[in-house]
């Protein structure tokens, strides 16, 4: 029968066995395979607040030209969680490939993610840089940004949506668990994660507020040198 377990349900398993076994009395071990749950949590719970953001983003694409501000907001909220995200996946394949026991027990994540997870990573980091400097690069650079923008974001919704789907089971298990109260087994910690997770969406407020006051000279170079405003 196909082991329809999820990422963090095998681990937990790994973890229950070895605290309530005789046989696996070996604190270290159990430290390092909690650690391991505990990575993948955070990372499964950022995934979640961003997958949130990007369909409130996604909203705002459809219709840029009434919901720019909204875009341009939304885009910065994405930055700390993207960043969050990105070192915690990090320090998991640099424990992972450095032969961590725990992180070597767990095994690497099927062949199509592991082989999409640095295009993913590729292509936001481009998505995002292109977007942010297109607010405040010279004037001249806005044309080739613009296209590099345009561009990244095709390709990152591609890869994006296998990744999307190759990880939306766990992502809502885990996200449900931890804010919610259901029968699936917390693990402790959940309020520091939860503060994490609440820190990410106000560090990303100021950028958010800083980016929508430069709106109007991106729109106006956007349009020609005409004057624009927005349709409310």
């Amino acid at each position: 029968m196909q082991n329809t377990k999820t990422e963090d349900e095998r681990i937990q398993t790994v973890v229950q066995q070895r605290g309530s076994n005789k046989s696996f009395k070996d604190r270290k071990t159990l430290r390092q395979d909690r650690g391991v749950l505990i990575n993948s949590r955070i990372t499964t719970m950022i995934g979640g607040l961003l997958l949130v953001l990007l369909a409130i983003e996604g909203i705002s694409i459809v219709f840029i030209h009434i919901y720019l501000p909204m875009h341009i907001f939304f885009g910065m909220l994405l930055v700390p969680p993207i960043l969050f995200k990105l070192g915690t996946t990090t320090y998991k394949a640099a424990r992972y490939y450095t032969d961590s026991p725990g992180y070597k027990r767990q095994g690497p994540p099927p062949a199509i993610l592991r082989f999409l997870g640095p295009v993913v990573i590729i292509l936001t980091v481009i998505l995002m840089v292109t977007g942010i400097a297109l607010l405040v690069a010279p004037v001249n650079m806005r044309a080739t940004l613009f296209f590099l923008h345009r561009a990244s974001f095709v390709l990152w919704f591609g890869v994006m949506t296998i990744h999307v789907l190759g990880h939306i089971k766990e992502t809502m298990i885990i996200n449900i668990a931890e804010w919610t109260k259901t029968t699936v087994k917390k693990l402790p910690g959940s309020a520091f994660r939860k503060g994490l997770i609440v820190f990410c969406v106000l560090a990303g407020l100021p950028l958010g507020f800083w980016m929508v006051a430069k709106t109007p000279a991106w729109l106006h170079w956007f349009y020609g040198g005409k004057t624009v405003i927005l349709r409310k």
